[in-house]
């Protein structure tokens, strides 16, 4: 290492030994493999809403519950339903 040095900056003189290699035989080209994909996936289908006019206010909160959306169970029916399908459109 020290020879290395002292070459680099010019304070001696380092035979480098160089070595050939054969090459015996070449490597197989080997193909990639190429997999099939699964076909893509489309859009996921929208739910179907249900008659929320048939629904009492409690079944429509449950419902909207499950799904992540919070309504407010003190407003009428009509408002809980408009809010709901507000919300249901944001998504």
């Amino acid at each position: 290492m020290f020879s290395w040095i002292k070459s680099l900056f010019g304070f001696g003189k380092v035979d480098v030994e160089v070595s050939q290699t054969e090459v015996v035989a070449e490597a197989p080209v080997v193909e990639p493999v190429v997999e099939k994909s699964a076909p893509a996936k489309s859009k996921p289908k929208k739910e179907k809403l249900p008659k929320f006019d048939d629904m009492t206010k409690a079944q429509i909160d449950e419902w909207a519950a499950e799904r992540g959306i919070d309504l407010d169970r003190r407003k009428t029916k009509k408002v809980m339903i408009e809010t709901l399908k507000q919300k249901l459109k944001e998504k």
